[in-house]
């Protein structure tokens, strides 16, 4: 039965018709060449070293070996500048050429207080010396020799491992490795008890030593030894986003099913980020159990997701209150979607949002009886052109999204990308599993 209007004066509906349609880019690798062997006066570039100053300007930085790819000879440190983003790169700088000397190991970091580059690079069997730019990479001061006494001078960090603390939405912290094996991947390491690790390919090919940098807009840049037939040939860098990084296929699920909750432990799931929320998350009997809260509890996903082609399964409860007791936010590709059950007074159903209409204005929208304590099993489908829900294995949506506009209401932003809220209402979830679904000829 589809929701009649006069249910529209129902009160407790979330307070104002504002939506987020921003989309979830997946910003997947794609490699430009930076340095070439044999080209510019040098034989061959390698120990790459990649920073990123605040306004966005990439400086890759490298040995320059004149003569050979040893490391012994002539070397310089050089560098080049992006003002794209890392798809063009401008011409090639020498930071310090110390005649036949071998100058190896730059190591770079960013003050971003005073937004000025460091870069440390040793000098043969000598001294470790130290360069600045004040302007990202375009001059440099005159390099000095520091000793382990000459403090403060900057620490450069591993270049090949990054750690992001508390720089995604979900406040967690990642840390990421290039890794070296037949290709070059991203490797995806989670600090939480759950800790698998995911790893995508950056490189195909033969691939050496890389740096990685924390660009604009939760993206990550690596710069890194490459080639078709082995790794000094050249150094070239890739952009690409935790948002590629976390996104696993469905077709590396299980057909039996990947289980997201143990009824042990919170796991992967973390406490909401609403706005003002105080009321408690616990774990009771089996289930996460969502307290009242003064607007919204919730919990929020902290590991990698699927995004098309799956079906999320989990029992959910109404424990007490009146209003949505389970706004699960969800993605459908690179698009938000929320379901909603119990909202409105506590019987509407459907999606949040369809075409910048909510799930009380658009047709997904219906009354389904919910009583308080009762649990309700239920299936979310998505797929290229549909979202499908069942409810103790009735359907209860069924939409066509094909040239339909996906979004969210604003107030379950912090769910993304994906996660379980409630509206002044207490709930309960257990027993959520995430299965593949074929796709079909669409």
């Amino acid at each position: 039965m589809r929701l009649l209007l006069s249910l529209l004066a129902l009160t407790a509906a979330l307070p104002c018709p504002a939506f987020d349609f921003d989309r979830d880019p997946l910003l997947e690798p794609t490699s430009h060449v930076v340095f070439v062997a044999s080209t510019e006066g040098y034989a061959a570039f390698r120990a790459p070293a990649l920073a990123c100053t605040t306004n966005g300007t990439l400086i890759a930085i490298a040995q320059g070996h004149r003569a050979s790819a040893t490391d012994t000879g002539d070397i310089d440190i050089v560098c080049k500048r992006s003002t794209d983003a890392g798809t063009n790169w401008g011409p090639l700088r020498v930071i310090h050429d110390a005649g036949t000397e071998p100058l190896l190991q730059p190591g770079a970091t960013l003050d971003r207080k005073a937004d000025r580059l460091w870069l440390t690079f040793s000098q043969g069997p000598g001294p470790v010396l130290l360069t600045h730019s004040d302007d990202a990479g375009e001059t440099w001061a005159k390099p000095r020799a520091i000793t382990r006494d000459d403090l403060p001078f900057p620490k450069c960090p591993d270049a090949s491992t990054l750690r992001l603390d508390g720089v995604d939405r979900l406040k967690r912290q990642l840390a990421i490795s290039a890794v070296k094996a037949d290709a070059l991947s991203a490797r995806l390491q989670y600090e939480t008890p759950v800790s698998d690790p995911v790893e995508k390919p950056i490189w195909p090919g033969p691939s050496g030593r890389a740096s990685l940098a924390l660009l604009p807009r939760v993206a990550l840049g690596c710069l890194f030894e490459c080639g078709d037939a082995k790794p000094d040939e050249r150094i070239a860098f890739s952009r690409f986003n935790l948002h590629w990084l976390e996104t696993i296929s469905s077709t590396s699920l299980p057909p039996a099913g990947l289980s997201l909750f143990d009824g042990k432990s919170m796991g992967r799931w973390l406490k909401g980020d609403f706005r003002g929320q105080e009321a408690s998350v616990t774990l009771k009997d089996g289930a996460i159990v969502m307290e009242m809260g003064n607007d919204m509890t919730g919990i929020t996903w902290g590991g990698p997701v699927t995004r098309m082609n799956y079906e999320l399964c989990f029992e959910t409860q109404r424990v007490d209150g009146s209003d949505f007791f389970c706004g699960l936010t969800f993605p459908v590709g690179e698009n938000p979607c929320t379901l909603v059950l119990g909202g409105w007074g506590g019987s509407l159903v459907g999606l949040s949002c369809l075409d910048y209409e909510d799930a009380a204005n658009n047709e997904t929208g219906m009354s389904f009886n919910f009583e308080n304590g009762k649990w309700y099993n239920v299936r979310l489908r998505v797929t290229k052109s549909a979202i499908e829900a069942w409810i103790d294995g009735e359907q209860v949506i069924d939409v066509e999204t094909t040239n339909r506009r996906l979004g969210i209401r604003f107030e379950v932003e912090p769910s993304r990308p994906l996660g379980i809220a409630t509206w002044r209402t207490t709930g309960a979830i257990r027993d959520v599993r995430l299965f593949p679904v074929t796709p079909i000829d669409e």
